[in-house]
């Protein structure tokens, strides 16, 4: 079995909507269980803080993160929260059959009053500067005619570069990408999306953005949440024509897997959980894709995206 690692994992929020008052070892069976993690070999996963938008503002966007960051550390058991690229190596290493997390921050808002090194000092080192709304540094791909980046953006930004974080392109506006791309020097990644070259909506990447993000050695997780692919359900075939489309334009260097898991409802689709990754894994080869290749986009891509932008990487 190929091992697994995932750009983006909505494990928190799924937790406190579905599962309050339990830990994750509690979790008996379903995609986001010990059970799921281990049939499917899920090695890593990038744990998305999601702060939803009506939280977004002074006192109230703080209060929410420290919420999700209490949360996660109480109720997250038997899993490794990750914290550097050593830790990620040793992890990989040693303990090849558990799994560890990374922190994502989804929906930044709270950088407009916190100081960078706040999150750093939570192990907190890949930073999505909205969701799909506006907030005080950007607006989100769900915003009708946006124009980017905020004055506070603008410094956020320049900061995180300072700082040397990891960029998550993920519900940004296009306005707000392009800005970014000009004005960042550091990482970038898009931890969950689709390509618009197959359903053409703003939450998706255009050819030019996936082109841009290939040319600076980043990383693109593809997800399999419907909305994003236009259609109610995904199957194994739909994931692998968005893999082959974007390898054949360019290459499998800097394509990886962001289910979005925990972010949708997953009614009865046949991706539905981590062991589809393993019948992707024989489609690909199948189709004459090398197990190298296959191996770096269900996983190696992205670890060597973090060890190398993680710190001490």
């Amino acid at each position: 079995m190929f091992p697994i690692i995932d750009g983006h994992v909505d494990l928190v929020h799924f937790m406190r909507q579905k599962a309050p008052g339990l830990n994750f070892s509690d979790l008996d069976s379903g995609t986001l269980s010990p059970e799921g993690f281990s049939q499917g070999k899920l090695s890593v996963f990038s744990s998305a803080l999601f702060c939803p938008d009506p939280f977004n503002g002074p006192g109230t966007s703080g209060q929410m993160l420290q919420d999700l960051i209490r949360y996660s550390l109480e109720n997250i058991s038997g899993l490794q929260h990750l914290k550097d690229a050593n830790d990620l190596k040793q992890f990989c290493i040693k303990e090849p059959e558990k799994t560890g997390y990374i922190l994502l921050l989804e929906n930044a808002d709270v950088l407009a009053d916190w100081a960078v090194r706040d999150l750093k000092d939570y192990g907190i080192f890949i930073i999505g500067l909205t969701h799909i709304g506006k907030n005080r540094l950007a607006e989100g791909n769900g915003v009708n005619f946006p124009s980017g980046l905020t004055e506070k953006g603008y410094r956020v930004v320049r900061v995180l570069d300072e700082e040397q974080m990891i960029l998550d392109l993920a519900h940004l506006s296009e306005p707000g990408f392009w800005q970014v791309v000009d004005l960042y020097s550091g990482p970038l990644m898009t931890s969950h999306t689709g390509f618009r070259n197959f359903f053409d909506v703003p939450r998706n990447l255009s050819e030019k953005q996936l082109s841009e993000i290939v040319a600076r050695d980043g990383l693109i997780g593809l997800t399999i949440n419907p909305e994003m692919f236009g259609q109610p359900q995904i199957e194994i075939t739909d994931v692998y024509h968005h893999i082959d489309w974007f390898v054949q334009r360019f290459g499998s260097r800097n394509l990886g897997i962001g289910t979005d898991f925990g972010g949708f409802e997953i009614t009865g689709q046949q991706c539905s959980d981590y062991t589809c990754f393993q019948d992707l894994a024989e489609y690909l080869d199948k189709d004459g894709y090398a197990k190298n290749d296959i191996q770096s986009i269900l996983a190696d891509n992205w670890y060597r995206f973090l060890v190398r932008n993680l710190p001490g990487g």
